[in-house]
């Protein structure tokens, strides 16, 4: 019967090789029975019935729960509908029958981390190592990731890297991830020389290289690794990505040298270099997003009641580069306040859950905003257990007022805001990723910001004491009076030390890392003047 029903197969008769072996899998031997139940399975996924096919690897689990291959095949199945928690289910089930099994208690840790079961992730991940795994360094880098970007543990970080560089001194990964910690944490000389131990170990590690003029403020333009990216940019069969970093950082240093001609020379090359790599921004699609998110939330005000002695979140957005990590270290110098980075929470609940964003909000019910609720304030004692305010500075949460307020009714927005010109210019200067691809074009970036206040008029109409905007180039000028401000805002006594906000000695994990480290300066206000011949088209605009 099974090589009659392979030959079906082959001649893609699925339903007949199917009836075939439903009717006869009785009749079979365990053996014949675990073969007719892979044939059914590749059937039911051949004619996408995939939730028939993940019933036929299921039952073969149930009979062989040591065959790691079915779940694998079943993780598969999984991630083609998104579904990381039956993911995560199925290793966990795994390894507790299998708990010697070091490649699948690395995968188990590798999925809980992107489900955001962070702390079990770290324990498959440790189990791993406790079995013996090969390769060990990629293990206590993937824990690095975690206890950095996730659990906010910068110390524990730099320990699991450096246990992963005691195995393998050269592991370029390990290295690249030391040097950005020690770039958050604002130790330049230990940034800088970690790079160049990249750049020891390959030579043609140009990203290094460029990461190494990023950290460096210049005044000499005829710096020898300015020379070199600038001798590597002629060559013709350079890797586009390298192109584009090299080209950033180019611009960037000239910058610093105010000689502007040539610093936006490079910034154009650069941006004109990352069209071709990320997608193509649409104007329109972007604006019916923005209409789509005003619509659903102008009629959907289902809310959660809060309990008592709940966290105050403060939610930091606005444009990117508009100043919010400058808003976000000053606040993090109250003594009430302790900020948690740009937390990825809401955005990966969206993609997870709301895949129709924001229309997908209207089926949200006071259930689904509790156990949001819930899973947050989880998230949040891992970073803080005393202060009780805390602050989430994604920039682009700004998207996600709507439902952040439906969770937690009592969070307040800060708003940060830059004069039009400097914040597009500001944009413009950097690399930003695929999700950010308006940011290669001036004119998109222009529109762009644009909409963001569009949206924000909304959100300040619907939200109207809960929300407060912090004007950038004012804050400059006047940062007492502007801090004491937001102070009052958020119900706080004015602490001088708000004011010294550059001698903390915490993470800071955006683009802005060298800028707060250093007191108010105005040189990035009114930044754009450098460069008007430029900027004809957005000052039109």
């Amino acid at each position: 019967m099974l090589k009659q029903a392979s030959d079906l197969i082959k001649n893609k008769q699925f339903k007949q090789a199917e009836i075939l072996l439903e009717h006869g899998l009785v009749n079979l031997s365990i053996e014949d029975q675990e073969i007719a139940l892979q044939f059914l399975a590749k059937i039911a996924f051949a004619e996408q019935h995939i939730e028939k096919s993940i019933r036929y690897l299921q039952q073969l689990i149930n009979r062989t729960p040591d065959n790691f291959a079915y779940v694998n095949a079943l993780t598969e199945l999984f991630l083609k509908q998104n579904d990381l928690a039956n993911v995560c289910q199925c290793h966990a089930n795994f390894v507790k029958l299998n708990p010697k099994n070091e490649i699948a208690l690395f995968n188990a840790g590798y999925y809980h981390k992107q489900f955001g079961l962070f702390k079990l992730a770290l324990v498959f991940y440790q189990q791993a190592l406790d079995c013996g795994i090969n390769q060990p360094e990629e293990v206590y880098l993937n824990m690095a990731v975690i206890e950095s970007d996730h659990l906010f543990d910068d110390e524990q970080a730099i320990f699991y890297l450096e246990q992963a560089l005691k195995i393998n001194p050269n592991y370029i990964s390990a290295l690249m991830n030391l040097a950005n910690l020690y770039e958050q944490l604002g130790n330049k000389e230990s940034c800088i020389s970690t790079f160049l131990k990249v750049l020891k170990v390959k030579p043609d590690h140009y990203e290094a290289l460029a990461r190494i003029i990023d950290a460096t403020k210049y005044t000499d333009s005829l710096a020898p690794e300015l020379l070199q990216a600038e001798k590597l940019l002629k060559e013709e069969q350079l890797d586009a990505s390298v192109r584009c970093d090299l080209s950033y950082a180019l611009g960037k240093a000239y910058d610093d040298c105010q000689q502007y001609d040539k610093a936006i020379t490079y910034y154009h090359q650069a941006n004109q270099t990352n069209k071709q790599i990320v997608p193509k921004f649409d104007r329109m699609k972007h604006r019916q997003y923005i209409d789509s998110i005003i619509e659903v939330f102008s009629l959907n005000n289902t809310v959660r009641v809060p309990t008592e002695n709940e966290i105050k979140p403060v939610f930091i957005c606005g444009m990117f580069r508009s100043g919010s990590t400058l808003l976000e270290q000053i606040l993090a110098s109250h003594s009430e306040v302790i900020t948690s980075g740009e937390l990825d929470f809401f955005p990966r609940y969206i993609a997870q859950n709301l895949k129709n964003y924001p229309a997908d909000v209207t089926f949200i019910n006071h259930d689904n905003l509790n156990e949001l609720a819930e899973k947050y304030q989880e998230l949040i004692k891992n970073i803080n257990l005393k202060n009780s305010y805390i602050t989430d500075k994604r920039p682009d949460n700004f998207l996600l007022i709507g439902l952040i307020k439906q969770v937690f009714p009592q969070a307040k927005i800060i708003w940060t805001q830059r004069n039009e010109l400097d914040n597009c210019l500001s944009v413009y200067f950097l690399r930003l990723g695929a999700a950010m691809n308006y940011a290669t074009d001036l004119e998109d970036i222009q529109f762009y910001y644009k909409e963001q206040l569009r949206l924000k008029q909304f959100w300040q109409n619907k939200f109207h004491e809960d929300m407060t905007t912090v004007d950038y180039d004012q804050l400059i000028k006047t940062p007492e009076q502007e801090i004491t401000k937001v102070l009052h805002f958020l119900g706080l006594e004015w602490q001088a030390q708000c004011l010294r906000f550059f001698e903390q000695k915490n993470s800071v994990k955006t683009a802005s890392v060298w800028q707060v480290r250093k007191p108010l300066y105005s040189s990035s206000s009114g930044r754009h003047q450098h460069y008007l011949p430029y900027l004809n088209q957005l000052i039109e605009g």
